[in-house]
């Protein structure tokens, strides 16, 4: 699964993929354990993450409230500046299912 990001200016992002989370809300075959890779327009990698609360940002994301309910879901915060990203979301496990990407810009 792929999303694609337009950044203009400086911004501070989180980036969450929920796969198991989504299962306490009714929805079967959700993926097992997401993993997010964020790249650059020309492919190379800026970041990925597997299992949030390995990431760097976790106790940022921890502290404000945003970390996913599962540990085997995938976030992370950073900072991007002018350009086109992708955001590619696979199973650390090779398994598929469903999964819900969440982007949003961080202002505080």
């Amino acid at each position: 699964m792929y999303a694609g990001l337009a950044i203009q200016g400086t911004v501070k992002v989180m980036i969450r993929c929920l796969g198991k989370s989504l299962v306490a809300q009714g929805v079967s075959g959700a993926l097992d354990d997401a993993k997010i890779v964020l790249r650059k327009q020309d492919g190379s990698m800026i970041d990925s993450n597997d299992n949030w609360a390995t990431h760097a940002s976790a106790s940022t994301l921890q502290q404000r409230g945003q970390a996913p309910n599962e540990s085997s879901d995938a976030a992370m915060i950073v900072d991007l500046s002018d350009g086109l990203y992708t955001i590619e979301v696979s199973s650390a496990n090779g398994q598929s299912g469903i999964g819900l990407i969440e982007v949003y810009e961080i202002t505080n």
